[in-house]
């Protein structure tokens, strides 16, 4: 897989967890408000608040995160890691070239 691939996988999927997280969350927030507003309405039998969907939406997006900014890190230290060996080559033609000797053309 390219780095680029990985790099973009990487992205989508940390931004995906963490959108899972904010929507577990948004989730869990509204059936709570829901609750109490059929309580000061004083509502017969009103429905608990349910955690369960917001909680493995939070907690599956936080693995999602996790696995994203891994997946980032190890593209990161691939492209530092061939950014390194293409200016080790440069160097070293660079090199080469100063240390090569060059005929020099009489002045006139």
């Amino acid at each position: 897989m390219s780095i680029r691939l990985r790099s973009v996988l990487g992205a989508l999927t940390f931004c995906g967890g963490l959108l899972f997280v904010v929507g577990g969350s948004v989730y869990k927030s509204s059936d709570r408000i829901r609750y109490d507003r059929a309580i000061e309405h004083h509502k017969p039998n009103p429905e608990p608040p349910q955690t369960t969907g917001g909680n493995v939406f939070m907690g599956l997006g936080a693995v999602m995160a996790v696995v994203g900014a891994v997946g980032l890190a190890f593209s990161i230290r691939d492209m530092t890691r061939q950014i390194g060996e293409a200016q080790s080559r440069v160097e070293a033609s660079l090199r080469m070239e100063v240390s090569a000797k060059r005929e020099t053309k009489p002045k006139s």
